[in-house]
């Protein structure tokens, strides 16, 4: 995940865990997702109530 603090595209993106909207560089990107997250807490949230979606990637990244 990264920050896209810095970037020239200034558009604006919403939180997938909380909704909030701000500036895409504001947010935390989630490229594997496609999901911005506004920092770790939010992050947090989303994979607690996404697990299935995690284990999926873990799964696949780590064990087969």
């Amino acid at each position: 995940m990264r920050n896209l603090n810095g970037s020239q595209d200034e558009h604006n993106a919403t939180c997938a865990n909380c909704g909030a909207e701000r500036f895409a560089g504001d947010l935390l990107y989630d490229e594997w997702r496609e999901i911005y997250v506004c920092d770790r807490e939010c992050f947090d949230e989303w994979h607690d109530d996404n697990a299935e979606v995690v284990g999926d990637y873990y799964w696949r990244m780590n064990i087969e």
